[in-house]
């Protein structure tokens, strides 16, 4: 059992920059919306704001960068499922090339809209809105689940 699911954060065949360029838009904002409301109330208190021009924003660019470079690394963008092992790949994965090992699932749980994967060293949540085949995703592994259980299952006495 072959199979291969992506997250709607898969950069597909986008360049590397702009998958970057993308995932960094929101830390960005969020960061420069932070440094604004800080020169705001600054302004606002007549206070000088140039110490904290020239130090907000690099700090803030550095922090939207290292915030996006983490999201990257952290979110699941492929799921290969084979005949006994399971391979997550994150965006950064994708995008570098990188192929992590293989990892034996060792149980799947379902709430009402994600999915739970427990490994021996890891748990990984994945919700519905992210992946487009949600549906099909948790039937495969919960078929691959059952399948390892009947393989290594070992009933003697």
């Amino acid at each position: 059992m072959d199979a291969i699911f992506f997250s709607r954060f898969h950069p597909s065949r986008a360049p590397d920059l702009r998958a970057f360029r993308t995932a960094l838009v929101r830390p960005l904002a969020t960061c420069l919306l932070a440094l604004a409301v800080v020169l705001l109330v600054r302004a606002l208190q007549t206070q000088p704001l140039g110490l904290w021009l020239s130090l907000g924003l690099p700090l803030a660019v550095l922090i939207a960068l290292g915030w996006t470079g983490y999201w990257m690394q952290q979110t699941p963008a492929e799921l290969h499922l084979h005949a006994d092992t399971v391979v997550l790949r994150s965006v950064w994965d994708v995008l570098t090339g990188r192929q992590p090992p293989p990892r034996q699932l060792l149980g799947v749980r379902r709430d009402h809209d994600r999915t739970h994967l427990f490994f021996a060293d890891v748990l990984y949540t994945l919700r519905d809105v992210d992946w487009p085949e949600a549906e099909r995703l948790v039937d495969t592994l919960r078929r691959l689940r059952s399948s390892h259980f009947a393989q290594h299952a070992d009933f003697s006495d």
